[in-house]
């Protein structure tokens, strides 16, 4: 009996080790994709942005109306006018096939290399493991913060 609780104890520590380094690793692939986003958007590389999406996207920010994969998923048009992104990821909770992500954009506006404006907005994003192994965005919520 001594043993067979041994055994089980030792099944259950691999078990919650496994669990752990698992979402340690999709925490990982989730902090990448947020880095590659920012990397990307500020290159203009504005398809590679778009793998964070998910089809079943929804999100808000105020003032605008929902928003969802189809508008998330356009390039958008020239303009003088550019934006480019700092990120800090305030925290991941991972639960399954499901995380949250909280985490505070800085925008910096500017024209012609002169800046117009820095934006801080903070952010909730639900992430979901997919049938491929890749976690996207379902849901967002954004706003401007100080």
């Amino acid at each position: 009996m001594k043993k067979s609780i041994q055994q089980f104890i030792v099944l259950l520590c691999a078990f919650f080790t496994y669990t752990a380094q698992a979402q340690s690793e999709d925490e990982k692939s989730i902090r990448a994709a947020l880095q590659n986003w920012v990397t990307n958007y500020n290159a203009e590389n504005f398809e590679k942005t778009f793998e964070v999406w998910s089809p079943e996207l929804i999100g808000w920010y105020p003032g605008s109306p929902e928003i969802t994969y189809e508008m998330s998923t356009k390039v958008p048009s020239k303009s003088a006018v550019k934006s480019t992104y700092k990120l800090t990821i305030n925290e991941v909770l991972m639960d399954g096939k499901l995380a949250v992500v909280r985490d505070t954009w800085e925008q910096t506006i500017t024209k012609e290399g002169a800046v117009l404006k820095v934006i801080l907005i903070k952010s909730f994003e639900v992430w979901k493991k997919h049938d491929d192994n890749k976690w996207k965005i379902i849901r967002w919520i954004s706003y401007e913060g100080k």
